[in-house]
């Protein structure tokens, strides 16, 4: 927000910013207590989704577009079987469907019970990760996007 502002310059012309160098944290905090979710809740439409399908639109179709669910700590997901991971579900797969509606365009999925997700070490706290993890989404992300400039050769 403080790049968007105006109030902070950016560390590198492109806006990258490596938080992890200014700071130092140790992840010591409790999880979160699962949401509990009403059915009515759980089924509700996902207006944000639809507001972000309407301004893809709006992109030339050339624009790459890649969508990413970035990763949390396994304590931050929703209980297996429950109504929020009903909902978690039904949110990842319209991001897929609005990710794979382009032709260069695709949903990368790191808010997954791995590995990963299941190491303190990997996260700064419950939902900022660290850069190991940052490397394998923009890894992912090249992956995702590679095949489509390969094709449009």
């Amino acid at each position: 927000m403080q790049l968007a502002f105006g109030l902070r310059r950016p560390t590198d012309p492109v806006g990258y910013s490596d938080y992890s160098a200014e700071f130092r944290f140790a992840f010591r905090g409790l999880p979160p207590a699962p949401t509990v979710l009403t059915i009515a809740q759980a089924e509700a439409s996902l207006p944000w989704i639809d507001a972000l399908r309407r301004a893809i639109d709006g992109l030339r179709p050339e624009t790459a577009v890649i969508l990413v669910m970035p990763p949390v700590y396994r304590s931050y997901l929703p209980e297996p079987g429950s109504l929020a991971a009903a909902r978690m579900a039904r949110c990842k797969r319209a991001l897929a469907e609005t990710g794979a509606g382009r032709p260069r365009g695709g949903f990368v999925d790191f808010r997954t019970d791995s590995a990963d997700a299941r190491d303190q070490g990997n996260f700064f706290d419950g939902l900022h990760y660290r850069n190991n993890l940052a490397r394998g989404i923009e890894d992912r992300i090249i992956a995702t996007l590679r095949p489509a400039a390969t094709a449009s050769q």
